[in-house]
């Protein structure tokens, strides 16, 4: 959690066999970096997305952490995008840390964006959405392919009669599939009797499909 440059990467081409260099995924320093305690020199960092392939592009959803702890506030849910990773197979390739700005995203309360993941719902939209400390799963939408985002929000499932998607800080799996439908298994319960980890006994999951207009993912009642 605590890295100077950013990520990195290695690439096997005999099914991990023999593994290439290890190249570097550059993060860009904001401000939750320049007020932390080694004023930027080093970034707290966490990252738990699987990269996906957007419009040809490579995204990966990460957090930043202002003391590169486990457990403090604030948090910002932060993208890296590459445009050109795979037309030059990983050499050489450039990284955009998104949004654009000083700022991530965060939730309405807790102040945490902590290990978020990053879905095209359709076209340049995607969705990011992150666990917090208050029992719930916040999320957040783009229109141009992550560069800005609109308002966070609370996570919700079961359409017009909504009902909260509720989590105990721990982790979640979303998925898209082949047919643009959505699939997520996660902790369908907001345990919050402390601040830390708790309530993780039973999985729950839930399947997403976006609406007539291609703005949203709505997602079923969780089983």
């Amino acid at each position: 959690m605590q890295l100077k440059e950013g990520y990195f990467w290695r690439m096997s081409t005999d099914e991990g066999r023999t593994w290439g260099p290890r190249r570097t995924v550059p993060v860009r320093r904001t401000a939750i970096d320049h007020n932390n305690p080694w004023k930027g020199e080093i970034m707290g960092m966490f990252l738990c997305d699987k990269p996906s392939i957007i419009n040809g592009w490579v995204y990966m959803a990460f957090q930043k952490t202002w003391d590169a702890a486990g457990e403090t506030v604030p948090r910002e849910a932060f993208l890296l995008r590459s445009k050109n990773f795979l037309e030059c197979n990983g050499e050489g390739a450039t990284w955009e840390t998104l949004p654009k700005g000083e700022h991530g995203l965060q939730a309405l309360e807790g102040r945490l964006g902590e290990e978020p993941h990053v879905l095209q719902v359709s076209g340049s939209r995607l969705l990011v959405f992150w666990r917090t400390q208050v029992g719930k799963l916040a999320a957040a939408y783009s229109d141009d392919w992550g560069e800005t985002f609109g308002k966070p929000f609370w996570y919700t499932y079961g359409g017009p009669k909504a009902s909260l998607m509720l989590n105990p800080r721990g982790a979640f799996t979303p998925k898209k599939l082949f047919d643009g439908s959505f699939v997520m298994l996660y902790y369908n319960n907001g345990s919050t009797d402390r601040e830390g980890y708790v309530g993780r006994r039973v999985l729950w999951i839930t399947v997403g499909r976006t609406s007539p207009c291609g703005k949203e993912i709505l997602w079923s009642q969780p089983e």
